[in-house]
């Protein structure tokens, strides 16, 4: 037993590196700018500081590469991180496998962006001069030739004296060489980079270890904060809900199998299949309308009343938050204490038709000693695997049910995030779960070996 423990608790170090990895890259799949986010420019176009952007940047670890090392073709250049905008960075990574050629395209943003500096200082060009700025962002969505030079007519088009804009004729040349200078034969040939640890996923795995999964972008606050304040009320709200799922979906199922074919045991089955098919979302709107909106018993949000405070009694603060959570417990138990009667009972008949328990019957022992003395640990063995899967849940929360109910937990913060593409606080929510799926797997396999000390696990 003790080896194979050690055996998977070594197995969780690639298996949770490899968690994080994945939910680190989503994260940089996910459209938006985080930087832009961080900075409050909820219209992206709009820059509020050049300047405070790329420090912002820089404060975030944004400005390396993303990871130990990088594949790409010999015609694109290892250090495409360092140009700040997402926007730009969009356009050099098309434009080098539209020509083949990366020193073109570094050549031809650097154009762009002195011909931009030269317009706001050229005193001539005042009446002009937005036109101009305006007309030179096209170039961001101009990816082949004929577009390039479609948005270089316009503006040469606006200016009074374009061939007196040294910087402008430099840029027209630039373009007009386009043609000249592709190489894409470059375009298939891989090519290694080695960026060594100095990189974005490094430096956030070296932080998580220490549980520091950085700032927030919505609120600049510590995330392990955030989720301390959240993980609470979700691991009170889910622990309650788990043992009540376990005790009544266990107890209904044992009942259901005893009797099984009984009117007791079809009264239950259909109860059980009623409840495991109604949605959540429903059945939360429901229990809001009822209790709380015509009956007024329950409140509909919160988890605590506005008056609970410090001054309170601690039975008087428990009774307000046991108030408040009654109706989101009903809503997150019932409908997994219809499966879980339903895989118990399952589990019962199987085992009451192995010989054992026929043995049992015929040694004369009475029925409810069969039940519960022989048959019930031996059909608790699907109840540990299915808790593997709850397990989870006590770090994930219910996104659903804690949003209806406006439940402060880890569903709910997790829903904020992702509306608010908050990005780090998305990556620590997966990886805290990914976290609690593989213990939850390795606390099963230990529950095993208790209920049953004929499981070996040796040969493993």
């Amino acid at each position: 037993m003790q080896r194979y423990l050690l055996k998977r608790l070594l197995l969780f170090i690639p298996s949770l590196w490899i968690v994080t990895l994945l939910g680190f890259y989503l994260s940089k799949l996910a459209p938006g700018d985080p930087v832009a986010l961080a900075l409050g420019e909820v219209d992206q176009d709009r820059i509020i500081n050049e300047n405070a952007y790329i420090q912002k940047r820089k404060d975030l670890g944004l400005d390396k590469p993303l990871f130990y090392f990088s594949i790409s073709a010999w015609s694109e250049t290892d250090t495409l991180y360092k140009i700040p905008r997402p926007q730009w960075r969009d356009l050099a990574s098309y434009l080098t496998f539209y020509t083949g050629n990366w020193d073109w395209v570094n050549d031809y943003l650097v154009k762009i962006q002195n011909f931009k500096y030269s317009t706001l200082t050229d005193t001539t060009l005042n009446e002009k001069r937005s036109t101009i700025l305006s007309l030179t962002e096209q170039f961001l969505i101009a990816k082949n030739k004929e577009s390039i030079q479609n948005v270089l007519s316009k503006i040469e088009w606006e200016i009074p004296n374009s061939n007196e804009i040294q910087d402008f004729q430099l840029l027209k040349k630039h373009i007009q060489n386009l043609d000249n200078s592709k190489t894409l034969w470059k375009n298939y040939i891989p090519v290694i980079h080695f960026h060594g640890f100095s990189n974005q996923f490094h430096q956030w795995l070296m932080k998580a270890l220490t549980l520091d999964f950085g700032i927030s972008y919505i609120d600049q606050r510590p995330i392990n904060t955030k989720i301390k304040e959240a993980l609470f009320w979700t691991i009170i709200i889910n622990f309650i809900s788990i043992l009540i799922i376990y005790g009544l979906g266990i107890y209904i199922g044992v009942i259901g199998a005893s009797n099984f074919g009984s009117r007791k045991e079809k009264i239950l089955s259909n109860l059980t299949l009623i409840l495991y098919s109604l949605p959540t979302f429903w059945v939360g709107s429901m229990l809001i309308m009822i209790f709380g909106a015509w009956l007024k018993i329950f409140p509909v949000s919160g988890v605590q009343s506005i008056a609970n405070s410090a001054n309170w009694s601690i039975f008087q603060r428990i009774m307000d938050w046991v108030h408040h959570l009654i109706l989101p417990i009903i809503c997150m138990s019932y409908s997994s204490i219809a499966f879980l009667s339903k895989q118990m009972q399952n589990a019962m008949l199987e085992t009451l038709s192995l010989d054992f328990i026929q043995t049992a019957k015929a040694k004369g022992l009475n029925k409810e000693k069969i039940i519960w003395k022989h048959a019930f640990l031996n059909s608790l063995f699907p109840m540990l695997t299915l808790f593997a899967n709850i397990f989870p849940s006590m770090v994930g929360g219910s996104i659903i049910i804690e949003t209806i109910f406006s439940l402060p937990g880890m569903g709910f913060l997790l829903y904020q995030s992702i509306y608010a593409r908050d990005y780090p606080v998305m990556i620590a929510v997966f990886t805290l779960s990914g976290f609690m799926t593989i213990l939850g797997i390795l606390f099963s396999d230990i529950l095993y070996k208790k209920i049953d000390p004929r499981v070996q696990f040796e040969k493993y």
